[in-house]
């Protein structure tokens, strides 16, 4: 599989798991029995974080090389996804997603 292939797979996948948060809405407000705002800033803080994080990106890319970083981040994705699964409040993901 060519480079391009691959980074369109990467983009299509990145992509669905930042649009699909809104299906899931109603879905995390029951399970943490929260607010709609409280909720709804785990999107604000996942769009703000991806802004500020494109900076350590392009310098990790600069670097280290796109390999690395790409493996790196998605290792960081996989564990940070894996321990949401786990969450007992909705102020913990906060900090994973």
């Amino acid at each position: 599989m060519d480079y391009l292939a691959t980074s369109v797979i990467i983009a299509v996948v990145a992509i669905g798991f930042y649009y699909s948060y809104g299906v899931f809405f109603e879905d995390l407000q029951g399970e943490f029995n929260s607010t709609r705002a409280s909720i709804a800033i785990v999107s604000s803080i996942m769009t703000f974080s991806q802004n500020i994080m494109a900076f350590a990106t392009g310098w990790s890319v600069d670097k280290y090389g796109p390999r690395i970083t790409i493996a790196a981040g998605g290792i960081l994705f996989f564990v940070l996804d894996l321990s949401q699964a786990a969450l007992p409040v909705v102020y913990y993901s906060y900090i994973s997603f």
